[in-house]
């Protein structure tokens, strides 16, 4: 028979939790010894199974070798293969030839062709096999691994290629750090929201910090749109703008009468200071010899001081 170079090099069979036997067919073995399967679990981890006759080993049925056949598994009494689960079937065979051609022997044509087969398939296993290993491009000028470090070098460490020369060495891993419990319940957290809830953050407060800027976190806090225009000034003078403070020496009630707010004299001497008790800070403002009266302002301030002051004697600070 003839063994073509895109032969099937691996058989992979499902699970549905009720079948046992799994073909393996078109692979052809030459002994129930020449094959290795895997079983794959749903994560995806891999078990290589052993040939027997337990519950947990696997038989290989072929009614002729060298020819195709089937996989039973479990051997005997056991759990089926779930589904989600599935066997890789793959044929591995010794690297080795027992046909003796002896000189002025009998050939026979069969033993011949099942020799050559044979060596093919140990040619397609070995290439299965480097299918699947690490390779430098072609075009690579330097395309040579090298040796990797000893064992005794290499032991719980890290491989890596060299940053100049590309050679593999060898690099100790990072000394392992105990994590306390409360860490382990927020390390193994899978969203920002329930890390959060871990460290037993209040709804409010993830709300916060998990706000995607400024103007959205104090809205979050509940700083009014008005408020943050305020917040957001560099200096004091833009403060002032913002709230529409007036600037220094401004003219108050549109005249140059300056209302303080304070009380009423029944007869001011001329020439006395007097202070006025509230905030304004009017001090020190030189009263004129007038009589007392009393005012109605608009603010409805009354029992008002008039005193009239030129601009380069008296100052406001605004």
């Amino acid at each position: 028979m003839t063994v073509p170079v895109d032969s099937i090099d691996k058989v992979t069979a499902n699970g549905n939790g009720v079948a046992d036997e799994f073909s393996f067919s078109p692979i052809v073995i030459y002994a129930s010894t020449d094959m290795t399967v895997t079983k794959v679990a749903t994560d995806g981890s891999e078990t290589l199974l052993t040939k027997g006759t337990g519950p947990t080993n696997y038989s290989v049925h072929v009614s002729l070798y060298p020819g195709t056949g089937y996989v039973k598994y479990p051997a005997s009494s056991g759990t089926n293969l779930a589904t989600g689960e599935s066997l890789v079937m793959k044929p591995v065979y010794p690297l080795s030839q027992t046909v003796n051609l002896e000189n002025q022997g009998g050939s026979y044509r069969d033993i011949l062709e099942k020799m050559v087969d044979r060596t093919v398939r140990i040619a397609l296993q070995q290439q299965e096999e480097l299918d699947r290993t690490l390779k430098f491009a072609v075009s690579d000028p330097d395309a040579s691994v090298g040796e990797v470090p000893a064992k005794g070098t290499r032991l719980g460490k890290f491989l890596y290629f060299n940053a100049t020369t590309g050679a593999p060495e060898v690099q100790a891993g990072t000394t392992d750090v105990a994590v306390s419990a409360f860490w382990e319940a927020i390390l193994d957290d899978t969203t920002l929201s329930t890390s959060l809830a871990s460290m037993g953050l209040s709804s409010d407060m993830q709300d916060f910090l998990k706000t995607a800027n400024d103007a959205s976190a104090l809205a979050t806090l509940g700083v009014s749109a008005f408020a943050q225009t305020v917040l957001d000034d560099a200096d004091a003078a833009a403060a002032r703008a913002t709230l529409e403070v007036p600037a220094r020496n401004a003219i108050i009630n549109g005249s140059m009468a300056v209302w303080q707010r304070g009380t009423s004299f029944v007869s001011p001497t001329a020439g006395r200071r007097y202070s006025p008790l509230t905030a304004g800070r009017l001090t020190g403002i030189r009263i004129p010899n007038i009589p007392s009266r009393d005012r109605e302002q608009s603010n409805n301030i009354a029992h008002s001081l008039p005193a009239t002051a030129r601009p380069a004697v008296l100052s406001l600070s605004a």
